[in-house]
């Protein structure tokens, strides 16, 4: 063994490009325990970015440790480095810890003879177990081969030695996560605070819920337990003095849920208050409805000159009661979810309802049956997401996939291909989603049947872009969900240009492949890789689509959206003869404040019989008639100054080609705040300019 500290280095590798930019938490959590029970035996560093890893390790200085953080998101990316490291370094010993590790025994296997460069992977929480593979490695003079030769098992590690599998004993978590030091108040994270990634916190682990989708739905993370309400509100101090990100991002599985949250909750608001941190947060608690609302009240009321802006997330995955059964969700309360996410948004908060398309026992019918009933719920924002196969998730497991037929097809995941350079060569790192696209009741065609709904609720519903539209419907007693199943209807079957969104939407979702051998094949292709970097493949087809609609085709929309509801107020009978009348003006209006939103020198100006300023002060909830003017007034569309340099610097940072139109939205900025601003005009006359 050296005499000298070992080198250990902790990779929480990010790809260039990739939306996940938080601080490398998980990894510094466990260098920090690593450091306070191995002291001055070991030399820590650690890393986020794959082009400053490279740089140290282009430097040739003692590496003998080398560890990666295994999450769907760089699974790819940390073998692709550590494939390298080992080839230049032979005893070097290779790590990876994390989430993304199969459960059963037969993908265990694949998973190792498809990573012959990895010494060990540690399984569940990683803190002690490293600790007891590094006093193994000592015991042995750090020499890999005599450590595996021996048989030498350590807790919650495996590894693979000559076409065997080992496995340690499980063995129980630290239930006292008091025992393990801050990776914030002992400075390790203290370089990524000065960068724009989002720092992270967590104030709990483990979640009592056994989802079989999740990898957190095994029986060892069922047990909660979490670290002192001091240690937080220090940490969060120090994040709030430091930090140059304007939100963090809270690990939490159920943040809100629990008694010891509240007092958290009011630290999180005295420092909005005093310090005007964070701008952005999320509450996820999935029962106890009145705690989750009590701490979504004590941030979303903290002001410091500009609002919080609170999202409460209601994750009930399905709608179906047998779906729920199947995927072990029915101990948690979609009615209380639910509730908690439409009492949110009456306090202001965003309320987000969220599906999982493809889960076992789903079909097209219940899925088109979860959407319609979620957003006649409420909601500001119904997202449906894709099933990915997640490795330590029990539905990954063949017996899942055999039980319930579940059919799946391989991607790259969106913004994964990037070239890295190491040692004098250049290569990718793509990562793999697995995802199910069909099962016993649900055949592929179905699939992309309720992906292409999904992209409608998208376009014409989520972030309530028709928020004004939708007010008049509730006021007349139109179901939303009528809306939109119509709308639907009508974009998908027009011959005008928002059909060709939904034409290239589902050829992307076609872009599948059978088997990861094949995608392979395909990504060795010359030119393959090129094709993917200039958006041509690999794209995030739901967000992109649904920007290419928003800010290419909304005359579109609100055309298609007008003779929707002008069909609806027809089959219902108008109850006054204003309604059309007002029907009329409020597309006009919603138009002129929402078309050409990146066209910022763009004003416009109309004669109006409504109040529009006063309705949208209020949101629209009074009554219509009552703001009738019999001479009308004149407006004015404009974009303020701020919303000019907001606009100018994402099509500066993204462009407007249809990705980067995806990556604008998918920003910060939510799409409300691009819309015109309105002013009565004071020019007499009546004009309408473009």
């Amino acid at each position: 063994m050296p005499s000298k500290p070992i080198s250990i280095v902790f990779a929480d590798l990010l790809h260039t490009g990739h939306g996940c930019r938080t601080v490398p938490y998980s990894a510094a959590v466990v260098a920090a325990y690593a450091k306070q029970q191995l002291g001055p035996k070991v030399d820590l560093k650690i890393f986020k970015h794959p082009q400053s890893f490279s740089l140290w390790l282009q430097k040739g200085e003692p590496l003998h440790l080398a560890c990666f953080s295994h999450f769907i998101w760089n699974g790819a990316l940390a073998y692709a480095f550590a494939e390298r490291i080992k080839a230049r370094y032979p005893h070097c010993v290779t790590l990876f810890g994390g989430p993304n590790y199969p459960l059963d025994s037969a993908h265990q296997q694949q998973f190792w003879e498809a990573h012959p460069a990895l010494d060990f992977h540690i399984i569940r929480d990683g803190e002690q177990p490293l600790v007891s593979l590094f006093h193994a490695l000592e015991k042995h003079g750090f020499d890999i081969r005599r450590l595996k030769h021996h048989g030498e098992l350590i807790e919650n590690t495996h590894y693979a030695w000559e076409g065997q599998m080992l496995r340690g004993p499980e063995t129980d978590p630290i239930m006292d996560l008091n025992r393990i030091p801050s990776p914030y108040l002992t400075g390790l994270l203290d370089p990524f605070l000065k960068e724009p990634l989002f720092p992270v916190i967590q104030t709990a682990r483990g979640c009592p819920f056994a989802c079989t989708y999740c990898q957190e739905g095994r029986d060892y993370f069922n047990r909660v337990r979490r670290y002192d309400f001091q240690r937080v509100k220090e940490e969060l101090n120090y994040v709030a003095q430091r930090s140059v990100a304007p939100h963090f991002m809270l690990a939490d599985t159920n943040f809100g849920m629990y008694r010891q949250d509240l007092p958290v909750a009011e630290e999180i608001a005295r420092l909005k208050r005093d310090r005007g941190w964070p701008r952005m947060f999320h509450v996820t608690g999935k029962n106890k409805k009145e705690r989750v609302l009590e701490t979504t009240r004590l941030i979303q009321e903290a002001n410091a000159g500009e609002e919080t802006t609170v999202f409460l997330s209601a994750a009930v995955q399905s709608a179906s009661p047998d779906v729920l059964r199947l995927i072990k969700r029915d101990n948690v309360s979609s009615d209380a979810m639910v509730g908690i996410a439409q009492a949110g948004k009456a306090m202001g908060a965003n309320a987000f309802s969220e599906l999982i398309l493809a889960l076992p026992g789903d079909s097209q019918e219940a899925h088109f049956q979860s959407v319609m009933e979620l957003i006649d719920l409420d909601v500001n924002v119904m997202r449906a997401h894709q099933f990915i196969m997640l490795p330590g998730a029990e539905a990954s497991t063949n017996e899942s996939r055999q039980r319930f037929g579940l059919l799946t097809k391989y991607r790259v995941m969106p913004s994964t291909i990037h070239p890295y350079r190491l040692f004098d060569e250049t290569f990718h790192a793509p990562e793999v989603d697995e995802i199910c696209v069909g099962g016993l009741n649900m055949r592929f065609d179905d699939y992309l049947a309720c992906r292409a709904l999904d992209l409608t609720v998208e376009i014409f519903f989520n972030h309530s872009v028709f928020y004004e539209l939708f007010a008049f419907m509730r006021r007349l007693e139109i179901p939303i969900s009528s809306f939109i199943r119509q709308v639907h209807h009508r974009a998908r079957n027009d011959q005008g240009p928002l059909q060709g969104v939904y034409t290239g939407f589902i050829k992307e979702n076609r872009e599948l492949f059978d088997s990861r051998e094949q995608l392979a094949a395909f990504l060795d292709r010359s030119g393959t890789m090129e094709r993917y970097q200039k958006g041509e493949l690999g794209n995030n087809e739901q967000l992109m689509y649904r920007a290419v609609a928003i800010f290419q085709h909304m005359d579109e929309m609100h055309r298609i959206v007008g003779e929707t509801v002008t069909e609806l107020l027809r089959k219902r009978g108008a109850d006054a003869p204003w309604q059309p009348e007002y029907l009329q003006e409020l597309i006009a209006f919603s138009l002129l404040r929402k078309k050409r939103l990146l066209s910022v020198d763009k004003s416009w100006q109309a004669r109006f019989h409504y109040d529009f300023p006063a309705l949208l002060a209020c949101r629209f909830e009074e009554d219509p008639s009552e703001h009738r003017l019999e001479d009308g007034l004149l407006l004015r569309f404009y974009h303020d100054s701020e919303q000019k340099i907001l606009i100018n610097q994402r099509k500066e940072l993204y462009g407007t080609a249809p990705q980067g139109l995806g990556e604008i939205l998918a920003g910060e900025a939510p799409v409300n705040d691009f819309y015109r601003k309105v002013v009565r005009h004071r020019a007499a006359g009546e004009s309408s300019t473009q």
